[in-house]
């Protein structure tokens, strides 16, 4: 088995790079495509094995293959060294990424997510990307791609990360969340979005959607299904809620839809739940409705989020 993963990984990185050099056409791209999802189709159940480990670099394998990566792994990060929990790749580029803490602590200090081009590494001419996903009680946990590719999508890193981040807070006995920094580049986001949509004639609807049983329901189904499952409901929630809404994921099982609303005007909403279902399968899950009216509102709406995520999670209010 190992083999034939190795056989696989390296006829990707050929394939990728001879497509985006541009020798190698699209047709044939295409069926170059179909060969390799026809190998990777018969080594999946054992990438989706039951230990930890081929669950956790399943998930770097999943990633590689589908956002045209060279190399994806989680680290553990401290102020003295940076180690590799799980990677998949040529293991030069985890030299590459352990022998450069400096550069890399910078980055990740200076934002939650965060790119270093190609050449600031010594021997790496690849951008490196960077998102930090967990706090571990012993460093810092961050999600790292290797990458040039122009078809390289930050939201399927993203995505990939937050899948990470569920997984080992869950499995690892020393992972403690982030609380606020886990959720910090979010945050920003939404902040910044809230900001520019209020004035003295606008309010912003919140949806704040928590599916708690996704895991459950659907992991046995692999890594592969829960990615393409939040991407359906991101594309479900941005449908119901009209082109002018802005979605957000904060995780495989929690999304925030904000609803730019003109005061003291019904905004034309379809009130019918939502239906989340994937292939028959119907996604259960529970909603809040918040208003923010002024930027001073964003503490208690923070409050008022993770308070409910936490009561659907565990069953009582975190205070």
């Amino acid at each position: 088995m190992r083999e034939e993963i190795k056989d696989l990984v390296g006829s990707l990185k050929t394939s990728l790079q001879d497509f985006a050099g541009g020798h190698l056409p699209f047709d044939e791209a295409k069926i170059q495509y179909k060969k390799l999802l026809s190998k990777y189709n018969t080594i999946q159940n054992g990438i989706g094995s039951d230990r930890e480990d081929h669950l956790l670099r399943g998930i770097c394998y999943h990633h590689n293959i589908e956002n045209f990566s060279l190399f994806s792994g989680l680290y553990r990060l401290t102020p003295h060294q940076v180690n590799s929990r799980f990677y998949y790749g040529e293991s030069y580029f985890d030299k590459r990424i352990s022998g450069s803490r400096k550069t890399i602590l910078d980055s990740v200090l200076s934002s939650p997510t965060s790119i270093i081009p190609a050449g600031r590494i010594n021997g790496l001419p690849h951008d490196l990307h960077l998102q930090t996903v967990m706090d571990s009680g012993n460093g810092v946990m961050v999600f790292i791609a290797v990458s040039s590719s122009p078809y390289f999508s930050e939201r399927k890193f993203t995505q990939a990360g937050n899948a990470l981040g569920d997984i080992i807070g869950k499995i690892l006995p020393d992972a403690q969340p982030f609380q606020f920094n886990y959720y910090s580049h979010i945050k920003h986001e939404l902040e910044q979005q809230i900001s520019r949509d209020l004035d003295g004639d606008y309010t912003i609807d919140v949806h704040f959607f928590v599916c708690n049983m996704i895991e459950k329901i659907f992991l046995h189904m692999g890594l592969k299904t829960l990615l393409e499952i939040s991407g359906d409901i991101d594309g479900k929630l941005r449908e119901k809620f009209g082109p002018d809404s802005k979605a957000f994921t904060l995780s495989l099982g929690e999304y925030i839809v904000l609803v730019k609303t003109k005061k003291e005007t019904s905004r034309d909403v379809d009130k019918k739940r939502v239906e989340l279902i994937y292939k028959t399968i119907t996604i259960p899950y529970q909603t809040l409705k918040l208003q923010v009216n002024s930027l001073e509102e964003l503490y208690e709406f923070w409050q008022s989020i993770f308070s409910f995520a936490h009561y659907i999670h565990f069953g009582d209010i975190q205070k």
